[in-house]
Order: C-alpha cells, then structure tokens, then sequence
C-alpha cells in the first residue's frame, strides 16, 4: 500500500498543497485583504502541507491504490486495442 509511487504522490501533493497556501496567503496580504507576515504563512502552509498528508494516509485503504478518495491510481493502467482484422485476400483466376 505505501509503495513508492503512492508516497511519491503523497509527496507531491503536500508540496502542491504548500505552495498553493503559502502563495494565497502572500497573496491576500499584499492585497491588502488581511495582514499576515511571512511566519505565520510558513506555519499556517507547513500545517496544510501535514494534513494534506495526513489526508493522503487516511485515504489510502479507499478506493483504489492512489492517496485520494476519489479513485486515483498510482498504478500504470494498460490499455489493449485489439487490431483491425484483416481481409482476406481474393483468390485470383486463373485464365486458360
């Protein structure tokens, strides 16, 4: 269950997760819309970035083999098309 590609996936999402949070917060301060400095944004995006992967865990004996709950793989799905069959070739006449 926590192989590699699930906890590469975990991974990603906590730093996604960070960065998305750290960036909105700095955001909405140099907006001017609440006033924030830049520790509190640290403290409040590395919370964010833990429960992401809190989340990720809890979620992992959900759906399928991925940290989300809505169903995502980690695992590589292959996908067979089968050929167009082929036509048989006509019999040629022989002309005498």
């Amino acid at each position: 269950m926590f192989d590699k590609k699930f906890l590469t996936a975990t991974f990603e999402r906590a730093i996604k997760t960070f960065v998305q949070t750290f960036l909105a917060l700095a955001g909405t301060d140099a907006a001017g819309w609440i006033t924030v400095n830049q520790t509190a944004s640290i403290k409040v995006a590395g919370s964010a970035a833990l429960l992401s992967i809190l989340t990720s865990f809890g979620s992992s004996s959900f759906g399928k083999t991925g940290p989300s709950l809505a169903g995502e793989s980690t695992e590589t799905e292959l996908v067979v098309v089968p050929a167009p069959a082929k036509k048989a070739a006509a019999a040629k006449k022989k002309s005498n």
